[in-house]
């Protein structure tokens, strides 16, 4: 049986046919041509696979006021497609393929840069909780209860990057735990 693999324009992910092949029956027909789509579970179309990704950008007003809290201007955010790409560009060393954001701060005079990406997966958002879990903040995440949520917390804990001086995870992750009923919804 061969297979051929299609990409799907209105959903962009790939799908297979199966070319008809003959079977035993009484009827001695082929099978009908079988197209998959992306694999879901149960009772999930794909537009709930596609209204599962947070549009960052969507969230701008709060990201702003988290900056402003700390003393950042908003443009001290930018929203990227790809962290570690932006990374390479621009000279900075990065060696995670899924990073999320990236505060990049200079302690001699203060200044601030976050990276972050333009679109969180719910993929990127439960890597992003796992870490957290095996760092000792089990019981934390559950706050974390939406992606909105999930959403400040990342962005509070680049902001502790700045506001700490640290490029520690505990330190940060525990600052943004503390603040993210501050902000979420």
């Amino acid at each position: 049986m061969s297979v051929n693999r299609f990409l799907s324009s209105a959903e962009s992910l790939p799908f297979e046919c199966q070319e008809a092949q003959p079977y035993s029956g009484a009827e001695g027909q082929g099978t009908p041509c079988r197209v998959e789509g992306p694999r879901c579970p149960p009772h999930t179309s794909t537009l709930d696979v596609i209204r599962r990704m947070l549009r960052v950008a969507e969230h701008r007003q709060v990201l702003d006021r988290i900056l402003a809290d700390v003393g950042l201007a908003s443009d001290t955010l930018e929203l990227v497609p790809d962290v570690q790409e932006w990374c390479q560009t621009n000279g900075v060393e990065e060696s995670h393929p899924f990073r999320q954001a990236k505060c990049l701060c200079r302690t001699s005079d203060r200044a601030c840069h976050i990276v972050m990406v333009q679109v969180l997966t719910d993929e990127m958002i439960s890597g992003g909780k796992e870490g957290m879990m095996c760092r000792g903040f089990s019981h934390e995440v559950e706050i974390l209860d939406s992606d909105e949520k999930y959403l400040v917390h990342l962005m509070l804990h680049e902001v502790a990057c700045h506001v700490l001086g640290s490029i520690e995870q505990e330190p940060r992750d525990r600052w943004a735990f503390e603040r993210v009923s501050t902000y979420a919804i």
